[in-house]
């Protein structure tokens, strides 16, 4: 029996095409060193269905205790350490083979809440982890000119906005 596995378009995996840039660990360690969380995970835009083709990447944003759960049969791996903050990554390459998640020893970052609409003086929060990673993360990724570049909102590209009109 001949087995093989191959990646889209016969590429190779594609952190390790990142990796190769060193511009790509140096916004990492950007990151990790300008914010205040526990740990950090790198997310392929891959996992999010209506993320923009164009923009394809990585996002880096704070690890979240109940992240896993929200985007549904994901795995996750430690990556490296950046000023003694651990940053774990979610494979692109879907693995079937489930690490223990108890035996990573993982410090969680704490719950975190966003305010997603002002109506009417009444204020409207969201808990989702999914949504809060999405608002506190950044966006690595080559733009069409081939240049590795860094995105501070990436929410903006897969949220909607929220409109709150006043009738009276």
């Amino acid at each position: 029996m001949l087995i093989f596995a191959c990646n889209k378009k016969g590429e190779k995996d594609e952190l390790n095409v990142y990796l190769e840039n060193k511009h790509f660990m140096q916004a990492i360690n950007m990151y990790v060193t300008t914010t205040r969380y526990d740990s950090y995970v790198i997310l392929p835009t891959n996992h999010l269905f209506n993320f923009d083709e164009k923009k394809h990447g990585f996002l880096l944003g704070p690890l979240y205790k109940d992240f896993l759960a929200e985007l549904k049969d994901s795995i996750i791996i430690e990556f490296c350490e950046v000023s003694h903050k651990k940053i774990y990554v979610i494979p692109t390459i879907k693995n079937k083979k489930r690490n223990q998640k108890e035996a990573l020893n993982i410090n969680y970052c704490n719950s975190d809440s966003f305010l997603i609409a002002d109506y009417n003086g009444k204020e409207i929060y969201t808990y989702s982890n999914l949504i809060n990673f999405l608002k506190r993360a950044i966006l690595i990724y080559y733009n069409e000119k081939h240049f590795l570049t860094i995105e501070s909102h990436p929410d903006t590209i897969v949220l909607p906005k929220v409109k709150c009109e006043y009738i009276d």
